[in-house]
């Protein structure tokens, strides 16, 4: 009977001696869950955001009323307040026609509509004359009151879905590259590291071509998502937010000896960035919570993606996400000529 509980408890002590060798998955599995768990109650805890409403004529009491309840009101001409709406300058534009007042919402996120439709709301309730007029006319400039969730939330789910299945195939490819020696007889040759990473990255763009237009297609014509704008940029916007997640995988599995240690990048890297991708307005957050979602760029796919799906925006709105995309990918393409020193000093 003593055997059986001595040869298990051998069998334990191993796994916590194997825990106790690599204090890199140690880590993960107790700073991983934390951090996760503490963005989380940041995001959360942040503050409301505040929708900023432009009115036009709009009577002096419903303009406080909306201040004291959330909204940042700026009075502004007619014309000056639809440009401004369709900059996302503002949220919304408040007006009076006639004696019913005209509600003209930006509609691209759908958390700050509903921001702007709760401070009406609320203010209505706090200045009679206003509210027995009765409901303000409503109206979209991108979008619709009835959006569906796939259509508001698409661009986002449709970026990170790019970016995780670029990172995971590219990063266990690269170590596999690695593990298998082919890496290192590479090396061996008269190329330069930079000629080596240029080489790979070229060779697996090729799949995360092949992988992003198929996941692109699928989303808007079989799967019906919204796009209110051009095919080839979204298009565009997908594969190099892909490059971006392929270059990352790359420098990253630099310091992963096998697949399993690439997986275990997955809850440092991927979930955060899912948390500033526009699920939450970057504006409620805390100021140092801002600073991340800045440096991730899931954010920028994330934007850029909205922009064509849902404002129908072309290259002049989605240039400087384009731009930032294309300098992670070149940063970490650097940087992953610097780490492969780790496989040998050439």
């Amino acid at each position: 009977m003593t055997g059986g509980p001595t040869r298990i408890l051998a069998v334990a002590r191993r796994i916590l001696r194997q825990f106790r060798r690599d204090p890199r998955t140690l880590a993960l599995v107790l700073l991983a869950p934390t951090l996760v768990l503490t963005l989380l109650s940041e995001i959360f805890e942040g503050d409301e955001y505040r929708p900023t409403i432009a009115t036009v004529g709009l009577p002096e009491p419903m303009a406080r009323a909306l201040e004291s309840h959330g909204a940042n009101v700026v009075s502004m001409e007619a014309s000056e307040a639809e440009d401004a709406l369709a900059a996302a300058r503002v949220d919304a534009v408040l007006s009076m026609d006639g004696w019913r007042p005209n509600l003209r919402i930006e509609g691209s996120d759908p958390a700050k509509s509903q921001a702007v439709m709760l401070a009406l709301h609320e203010a209505a309730g706090d200045v009679s004359p206003l509210a027995a007029r009765g409901k303000p006319e409503v109206s979209f400039l991108h979008g619709s009151a009835d959006m569906d969730p796939f259509d508001s939330f698409g661009p986002i789910l449709l970026g990170f879905i790019v970016f995780f299945f670029t990172f995971i195939v590219s990063g266990i490819s690269f170590v596999r590259e690695r593990t298998s020696g082919t890496l290192e007889r590479m090396l061996a040759t008269p190329l330069r590291r930079w000629e080596v990473v240029g080489g790979y990255a070229l060779g697996f763009a090729g799949v995360v071509v092949l992988q992003s237009s198929l996941l692109v297609t699928v989303s808007v014509y079989l799967l019906d998502m919204g796009l209110a704008g051009s095919f080839g940029w979204l298009l565009a916007v997908a594969l190099l937010l892909a490059a971006a997640a392929m270059t990352l995988a790359m420098f990253l599995s630099a310091y992963a000896r096998t697949e399993f240690q690439m997986i275990q990048f997955v809850p440092v890297v991927m979930i955060p960035q899912i948390f500033f991708a526009g699920i939450f307005p970057l504006e409620a957050m805390a100021p140092w919570l801002r600073w991340i979602g800045r440096v991730l760029p899931l954010t920028y796919g994330a934007r850029a993606m909205r922009q064509v799906m849902v404002r129908g925006a072309g290259l002049g709105a989605i240039a400087p996400d384009l731009a930032v995309l294309a300098a992670f990918a070149l940063v970490f393409l650097a940087a992953n000529v610097r780490a492969l020193k780790r496989v040998r000093a050439i």
